[in-house]
């Protein structure tokens, strides 16, 4: 988020996209709904198990290097967010982010 220009571009309609255009973008590029967005690997919470086990049950691209060909499409590529990527996670009905770190009283 850090590289939007305002907080008014996260409702913008050039991000934030109706969802006709999203299942159309899914045919067209063969998109799963679901995109896991990932940086680091083999962090305590071992989050790339629980989305292993998450997409048993349904299709999620990832975005990252971490489960680099196990489950759907996977750019295998460090992720940095520029505003490119951020218009491409739009093309996406939900997104996946899962903390790397195991704490009692996060918030």
């Amino acid at each position: 988020l850090r590289n939007l220009e305002s907080l008014l571009d996260m409702v913008d309609a050039g991000y934030a996209l109706p969802i006709a255009e999203k299942n159309e973008a899914m045919k067209v590029h063969k998109l799963a709904p679901v995109l896991y967005l990932e940086r680091f690997c083999d962090v305590p919470s071992d989050r790339d198990a629980l989305v292993k086990d998450f997409a048993k049950f349904i299709n999620i691209d990832a975005r990252g290097v971490c489960l680099s060909g196990e489950i759907g499409q996977n750019r295998n590529e460090p992720l940095e967010v520029t505003l490119e990527d951020i218009r491409a996670i739009t093309l996406y009905k939900f997104a996946l982010v899962v903390e790397d770190v195991l704490c009692e009283d996060y918030l």
